[in-house]
């Protein structure tokens, strides 16, 4: 399989989710040139609200693609949930931090 096949793919499996993506692109820019400019460390809430939506998103994460918890079996699919989890994480205090800096 050549890598125009393998693109094709992803393309096709991105597409249906293009919107989703722009949207969190276009979010996380918005954030990033209109939070506050201060330096500082970061708050007990902005560690909390990412630990907590990361949590949230390993868990509806199956439902976004018409599955369920259920079929989750494989150690391959425990890792894509954790690696979701570490993106929603990562995502929600990158989106955050600008604006709940002490």
């Amino acid at each position: 399989m050549g890598i125009d096949s393998i693109l094709i793919i992803v393309w096709f499996t991105l597409k249906p989710y293009l919107w989703v993506l722009l949207l969190l692109v276009a979010v996380l820019l918005a954030s990033w040139f209109l939070g506050r400019h201060r330096h500082g460390k970061s708050s007990f809430w902005l560690w909390l609200m990412s630990f907590v939506i990361a949590l949230l998103a390993i868990r509806l994460a199956p439902y976004l693609t018409h599955s369920s918890i259920d079929y989750v079996r494989t150690p391959f699919d425990y890792v894509v949930l954790v690696l979701i989890g570490i993106g929603s994480f990562i995502y929600t205090w990158l989106v955050l931090r600008k604006w709940l800096i002490r």
